[in-house]
């Protein structure tokens, strides 16, 4: 008993030294000096948030917004205080596009994106939707396999038309004709093209004729059709 005695006394005489020099210190006369990490940014304290900037009275359909990840901003944090303190809409990032909400097997998943929705009221936010259809992004494992095995039905009479040749007359540079030429009539290369005048009417129109030269033509087998852009100066009729 003596032993456990003189421990305890002990104990208390130690932890009475160490009150007895706590009091000797007081952290009112600590002084720390500012980061200048954070004063350097001080000056932001003096602006509005970003969307007071905006005349609501001049322009009332205007909304101030932003991108942003949807499940940081569902969680509530920092990035969720900057975006409701200084825009009026959010677009989520990722998350409503095709592959962010349906499944390789087709099952869709909106529980991220309703979290967001719920988020953006609780904020009094709008929100703008992303793209329907995108050139990436799509859940191609399951569209895929909504072609697969099924048969493109095609037409055997269809027509294809393929372009095998085409040529720009502003740049033609050969011309003749056949037949007696009528008195004033001319072929010109204009800034759109020929410009072929002819004053007089023929009856024979056949008696006349303009012969183009485009160049060699490489034609094949086939069937063709020849197709050419023609203005005229005024309401006429034109025989090829």
């Amino acid at each position: 008993m003596k032993y456990t005695n003189k421990f305890l006394g002990a104990l208390c005489l130690t932890a009475f030294g160490f009150a007895s020099c706590a009091d000797d210190y007081s952290l009112l006369d600590y002084d720390v000096e500012k980061p200048a990490s954070i004063e350097a940014y001080e000056y932001l304290n003096d602006y509005k948030p970003l969307k007071e900037y905006v005349n609501a009275d001049v322009n009332p359909d205007f909304k101030l917004g932003t991108g942003i990840t949807a499940s940081t901003y569902s969680e509530g944090g920092m990035v969720y205080r900057l975006a409701t303190s200084n825009f009026d809409e959010v677009t989520p990032g990722n998350a409503m596009k095709h592959a962010s909400v349906v499944g390789d097997d087709g099952s869709m998943s909106f529980d991220a994106i309703s979290s967001f929705v719920a988020k953006a009221k609780e904020g009094g936010q709008t929100i703008y939707g992303h793209t329907l259809a995108w050139h990436a992004q799509q859940r191609n494992k399951y569209l895929n396999t909504l072609l697969k095995d099924r048969e493109i039905p095609v037409d055997p009479d269809a027509v294809v038309v393929v372009e095998d040749f085409s040529f720009d007359y502003k740049t033609f540079t050969e011309y003749n004709y056949w037949g007696q030429k009528p008195e004033g009539a001319s072929i010109t290369v204009g800034e759109n093209g020929l410009i072929i005048y002819n004053p007089t009417v023929i009856p024979e129109f056949w008696t006349f004729q303009y012969h183009v030269t485009p160049g060699n033509i490489p034609l094949k087998a086939n069937s063709y059709t020849l197709t050419a852009k023609i203005k005229g100066s005024e309401a006429g009729s034109l025989t090829a």
